[in-house]
């Protein structure tokens, strides 16, 4: 059975554990991750966790149930919120329901009301899982996923024969449009980086937005994670001329992106064509080079001999493997790569050192971090006297590619950890500073920040904060005339109980005996 996360608020000790006690007797159906005294501390453990249901009182001092309530739900819109209070009027109802309560009980809580109304909400969190749809589920899942269905369309229009009156239905569902029956192609293969997936996402995000205000009526969407596609519709069956694009895409990401073109095609079949074309210009980009528009018409042997080109896309396959492992530092994989594309008893001395060159010089076109090092060592590969000579100089350059890249990680993360600790820094006395609202500003995904913060730092974010607050509370409350209560809000802590109980977590004592021993000192 499902078990739902249950966080209670409350200030008194007693209704808390009345209220544990009865979630207890369903502890099959509920686990109590929280027990929180203060509003503050309710939402400071939501920064950085997931609940399900959580139950606070309204009456509780400096930020009632309902304040708390609204900055939940704004937060975390699917997370269900039933409130308690000994005062029943309507006031308090009405304004409950307005911002998106799931339910109202009066004090004291009766067991059976209790448990009828957790079992309504969780009914509600299971239909929202997908056990037991309604139609407005369906309705409103649909809308959600939308934009994913969308590119999921979009990916299919290039690259399968689709019927042109579903495909008409289907641009009018997502409210597209195919301007002209003449259609050309072009693939963005975006920088890597510092393999930053969130980073990724923010560069396929500009990528895109600059693609539809630069290209006027260009469908535009992602096939993998670091392409885009776009597709330029015309009238007639002149080319677009990307060059343009393309130096504003290589200004706005500070990187060369890698833009294979297709040729100008009619219809559905020549649009397919056309994105093939693309593909299969964009995938030379390792051994042509980012620095240029890759027009598939311009890669001369192509056209005579199409093999030419799968034997690229399938040596392009295997340099992304070994990137791959490259940037992850898996060595153990980077070896068995090794031995496997240049195996110890190849008989063949100089093929071995002419793919040797090729994936160095693949690599090259793929890893700007390394690319002056690739290239130098280069001719050494073509001079090399045995295959266990190419091998080790291959090991050798690996190993010191992944030394570089993971140089550039770690400082990388060091460089965004410490942007985000002077933020907090200079946020301190902002009540509403959290992980949630920093990992918007700073274009991260909360759960990855968290985990870099912790990685860089030691501790949590809602930890550092708290930490920082408290020091800062410290060297104020060192003035004598200093009141604990405006030091507290001086911090960004508007509760002045929690703020007495935080100093005493992070400064070992009381505001009381920290104060009587700075008189004594």
């Amino acid at each position: 059975m499902i078990r739902m996360k249950v966080m209670i608020v409350e200030d008194e000790a007693l209704e808390r554990m009345l209220l544990r006690r009865y979630l207890e007797a369903e502890a099959d159906r509920y686990e109590v991750v929280m027990e929180a005294s203060f509003a503050l501390e309710a939402l400071e453990y939501l920064d950085e966790h997931s609940v399900d249901i959580v139950i606070t009182d309204i009456n509780m001092p400096v930020m009632d149930g309902l304040t708390m309530a609204g900055r939940i739900l704004a937060m975390a819109p699917n997370v269900q919120v039933v409130v308690t209070t000994g005062y029943n009027d309507f006031d308090h109802a009405q304004k409950a329901i307005k911002i998106g309560i799931a339910d109202y009980l009066v004090k004291p809580v009766d067991a059976k009301d209790f448990s009828a109304i957790l079992a309504q909400v969780r009914d509600k969190l299971l239909r929202r899982q997908g056990l037991g749809v309604t139609e407005t589920d369906v309705a409103r899942q649909i809308a959600e996923r939308m934009p994913a269905l969308r590119d999921a369309f979009l990916r299919r229009l290039v690259t399968r024969s689709m019927d042109e009156a579903f495909v008409r239905q289907s641009l009018i569902l997502f409210q597209l449009e195919l301007i002209g029956n003449w259609h050309q192609v072009a693939v963005a293969v975006l920088p890597k980086g510092d393999g930053d997936p969130a980073r990724g996402l923010f560069s396929l995000f500009t990528v895109s937005n600059l693609v539809r205000g630069v290209v006027d009526g260009a469908l535009v969407f992602p096939v993998e994670q670091n392409r885009v596609v776009m597709v330029v519709g015309r009238e007639g069956e002149s080319p677009y001329n990307f060059d343009a694009l393309k130096r504003v895409l290589d200004a706005a990401l500070d990187a060369p992106v890698a833009l294979g073109v297709g040729s100008m095609a009619e219809g559905l079949d020549g649009l397919r064509r056309s994105y093939a074309e693309a593909t299969r210009a964009a995938n030379c980009h390792p051994f042509l080079g980012a620095q240029q528009t890759l027009y598939y018409q311009d890669l001369g042997t192509v056209e005579r001999d199409p093999s030419v080109m799968d034997a690229v896309h399938e040596a392009m396959a295997e340099l992304e493997q070994i990137d791959f492992y490259l940037r992850c530092g898996i060595d153990a994989n980077v070896r068995s790569w090794v031995d496997r594309h240049f195996p110890e008893d190849a008989a063949d001395l100089e093929n071995t050192r002419v793919r040797a060159a090729l994936a160095i010089a693949g690599l090259t076109g793929m890893q700007a971090e390394n690319a002056t090092r690739l290239r130098e060592r280069l001719p050494q590969v073509l001079e090399m006297g045995s295959v266990s000579e190419v091998r080790d100089l291959l090991l050798t350059l690996m190993g010191e590619a992944t030394s570089t890249l993971e140089r550039i990680r770690v400082s990388t993360a060091n460089r965004q950890v410490q942007a985000i600790m002077d933020y907090i820094q200079e946020n301190l006395a902002d009540p509403s500073l959290s992980l949630h609202d920093t990992s918007l500003r700073f274009f991260y995904n909360a759960s990855y920040l968290s985990r870099i913060f912790k990685q860089n730092t030691g501790m949590s974010f809602r930890e550092y904060v708290n930490k920082q607050r408290i020091e800062q509370a410290r060297r104020m409350l060192d003035d004598p005339d200093a009141k604990a209560y405006e030091v507290g809000l001086r911090v960004g802590i508007e509760d002045p109980n929690y703020f007495s109980t935080l100093f005493k977590k992070y400064a070992g004592q009381t505001i009381k005996q920290y104060r009587a021993r700075s008189d004594n000192g």
